[in-house]
């Protein structure tokens, strides 16, 4: 299956001081000009910030130097090509909080250089002032003011690098840039190369690494009291946590850089903050929430947008949002849209020639195919992802291919080289600490070994693929419907385990298995039998001293792939039986569908207490219709009833007590519970 555990697609992380497009600037004449900011200046749609724009004509390969002061307000500058697209920006490189470009231009042509502020309403006088780029055009007043301004270059030239997906060469440019801000006491320009730097340890995996530098970064906005700073912090950290699979840390961190963006009035961070959000919401499986959030991102991104510069400069967060909703309806298996949400990412994200926004795109492309069955054309999407990834070495991007080409074998039957691929994202997962990640790959290799038979392997796969479902589950802390999410992809993993060993003839084992899958009737009889709050699956002898303990016969029913339904019975003396029987795909579609229809039936017709639920009504029948052998004294109520009775009764009738007294509990599978979405495992991280 196609669909990714991890899915950065549509991520939006926020480089302090920088835009999503390329950056440049320039100008050889020296040139000075005063003017002001005030309440009847233009106002920037995305932050409600005031602004003016000043125009100069510039040739290719020139290096231009642009410092924007003032004594009145935090100065922000931004540089634009003739066609409207931002090529570079500053918040404080400058003295003070001014801000200062050195950049290299990328054609002959019209350039803007837009005067803005950090701050929503502020206002005042400024000198605006550009000239070519000398590496002295800054007047220094001492060591540390020429250590700053040469930061100031450095920092640019990271920028510009990480714009190339040169992601090593950015790393080393702004470690020499932090060394410098520090040295000079810049705490701006140190907190900004800071979250810089947690967003290329981001791109390479490091997610760690990661975490130390916006952690240090967002302490030292919070210290300055520059709130934008601190919601851009917010988000890097929250991105770098869900990469980790640490979703309620995640869910928090975002939520919080929402509130502070919308605070802030600055509608572009609220657009990118709700995409953010969505991608956690996807992750978790819960998509209905996922797509509102993408929807009201992309909407944002096209109501900024509104004049021809600002709807240019928007085209990013526009390619995120229409990321967003091809995962979620792609997770809701309506693929055409999805198909076509991707498909119109990746044209903007090769117009703006964004590498890592196109190498998701290709991906998510890919698993659209694969599930529409094309799986010639998703091999070519997914190789090409691969590729551009290996290319710019984004290590999650590059195990995320890896993942897909594997899964795509996987359902064309070639499992050896499905094996191969997943082998290969299973070391990067790990190496990055990509948890979800680890746990699909764990998953797949425990199917491909399933089907070639390889039966001790795959079960050693999906015990640890198991074992790692558990820990994230723990992550969640009280956050039930999320764990609900995560319990979905972690049931898949004990359905395949449960096959494994009903194949290999440990029956026991199996139902240990499906207990701990499920995760309910059992875990609360063993954990009150104990006295724990805290629910712990039971072993089968657990299992064993529960009947003794009950002086009851145990059944439980556990479904795999939709068509076999595995029985056990556990007598009161312990003995475990297990039977099994298949659903008539003519008859019902699903067993789920099954036992919807007849739950809801029976909570029609039966003359039950209100309290009583469907499932117990439904119980209540089956239990009274198998005491009675199905033939005898009482006649089953409906024609649904008794295709029950022939599915979950007759195939055990004869290890059921007789005794009309004898304690019978029933512990039906997740499917006998209530009509939810059907549960998919999330094999591909892309």
């Amino acid at each position: 299956m196609p669909t990714r555990w991890s899915v950065l697609a549509g991520l939006s992380a926020v480089l302090i001081g920088l835009g999503q497009p390329e950056l440049a600037l320039a100008q050889r004449e020296e040139r000075t000009l005063t003017g002001k900011l005030s309440e009847s200046s233009p106002v920037l749609e995305s932050d409600g910030s005031y602004f003016d724009l000043h125009e100069f004509v510039g040739r290719a390969g020139e290096q231009v130097s642009i410092e924007l002061r003032s004594q009145d307000f935090d100065a922000y500058l931004i540089l634009l090509d003739d066609a409207g697209n931002k090529l570079a920006e500053d918040n404080d490189s400058g003295d003070g909080s001014d801000a200062w470009l050195i950049v290299t231009l990328p054609a002959n042509g019209t350039y803007a250089v837009m005067v803005n502020t950090l701050n929503r309403g502020e206002t005042g006088r400024y000198q605006l002032s550009w000239q070519a780029a000398t590496g002295s055009e800054r007047p220094a007043t001492g060591d540390a003011d020429l250590g700053a301004a040469t930061a100031g270059q450095l920092f640019q030239q990271g920028i510009q690098q990480f714009q190339r997906s040169q992601l090593q060469a950015a790393l080393a440019t702004w470690e020499q840039a932090l060394a410098l801000y520090r040295a000079a006491g810049d705490r701006h320009g140190e907190a900004s190369t800071l979250g810089n730097l947690g967003i290329v340890y981001d791109s390479l995996g490091e997610y760690q690494r990661a975490i130390d530098f916006h952690q240090q970064s967002l302490a030292i906005a919070r210290q300055l009291g520059n709130r934008r700073s601190e919601a851009n912090s917010l988000g890097n950290l929250g991105l770098a946590h869900q990469a980790l699979g640490q979703y309620q840390q995640a869910l928090m961190l975002h939520q919080q850089s929402l509130a502070l963006e919308r605070e802030l009035g600055n509608r572009q961070g609220e657009a990118t903050a709700l995409g953010n959000l969505g991608i956690v919401y996807d992750l978790l499986g819960q998509y209905s929430q996922a797509v509102e959030l993408a929807q009201q991102r992309l909407d944002m991104a096209r109501e900024i947008g509104e004049s021809p510069a600002e709807r240019l400069r928007q085209r990013p967060s526009e390619a995120g949002a229409l990321s967003g909703l091809g995962n979620a309806y792609h997770a809701l298996e309506r693929y055409d849209e999805a198909l076509a949400f991707h498909q119109q990412a990746l044209a903007i994200e090769q117009e703006l020639a964004d590498r890592r926004g196109e190498t998701i795109a290709l991906g998510n492309i890919g698993n659209a195919y694969q599930r529409l069955g094309q799986t010639e054309q998703a091999i070519a999407f997914y190789q090409q992802s691969l590729d551009l990834a290996r290319e710019i070495g984004d290590r999650q991007r590059e195990a995320n291919a890896l993942a897909n080409l594997g899964s795509v074998h996987i359902d064309r039957g070639q499992y050896e080289p499905a094996m191969a691929f997943n082998q290969q994202s299973l070391v990067l997962a790990r190496a990055m600490g990509d948890r979800g990640g680890e746990a699909a790959m764990l998953h797949n290799l425990g199917a491909a070994l399933l089907k070639i038979e390889r039966y001790a392997a795959a079960e050693q796969n999906l015990r640890a693929a198991a074992d790692v479902w558990e820990a994230l589950r723990a992550d969640l802390g009280n956050r039930d419907a999320d764990k609900v999410a995560i319990f979905e992809q972690q049931a898949r993993t004990y359905e395949l385990l449960q096959a494994v060993l009903v194949v290999q003839g440990q029956p026991e084992q199996a139902l240990a298995a499906a207990e701990r899958g499920r995760a309910r009737a059992f875990v609360e009889l063993f954990a009150e039998r104990l006295g724990n709050t805290q629910p712990v699956p039971p072993s089968v002898a657990d299992i064993r001293q529960i009947a003794r303990d009950q002086d009851a016969t145990l059944v439980q029913y556990s479904v795999l792939y939709n068509d076999i339904i595995l029985i056990w019975v556990v007598q009161p003396d312990g003995e475990i039986t297990l039977r099994r029987t298949s659903l008539d795909a003519s008859a019902i579609d699903s067993l789920d569908q099954f036992i919807t229809r007849t739950a809801w039936t029976t909570a029609r017709s039966t003359p039950e207490a209100e309290t009583d639920t469907a499932l117990d009504r439904l119980v209540a029948d089956i239990h009274s219709a198998a005491r009675s052998d199905g033939a005898g004294d009482r006649p089953i109520p409906n024609v649904r009833l008794r295709r029950s009775h022939q599915l979950l009764i007759e195939p055990i009738a004869d290890l059921l007590p007789s005794d009309p007294e004898a304690r019978v509990v029933i512990v039906p599978t997740n499917s006998f519970c209530s009509p939810s979405p059907p549960s998919r495992m999330k094999l591909a991280p892309i």
